[in-house]
């Protein structure tokens, strides 16, 4: 994905993929938006479904969780 610049979802100032070294099975997809920068909501959703049909192959989507925070503290 970066090499060919895919998926560079719109706003985002993060994207991070981390597999769980006790439990290969369970993946993290952190992203990172910038409030100053964060496109409308309908924008991001899009760039969302594209990412997951684009690794519908690799993940199980139907177990995921999937939750929304706002940074308190950035060092």
């Amino acid at each position: 994905m970066r090499a060919s610049q895919k998926h560079r979802i719109p706003g985002t100032a993060a994207r991070t993929i981390a597999r769980n070294q006790r439990d290969p099975d369970a993946v993290t997809i952190i992203l990172v938006w910038r409030s100053v920068v964060m496109p409308p909501d309908q924008q991001r959703e899009a760039a969302l479904v594209a990412f997951c049909a684009d690794l519908d192959d690799v993940f199980a989507w139907e177990t995921a969780v999937r939750s929304e925070h706002h940074v308190l503290l950035h060092a």
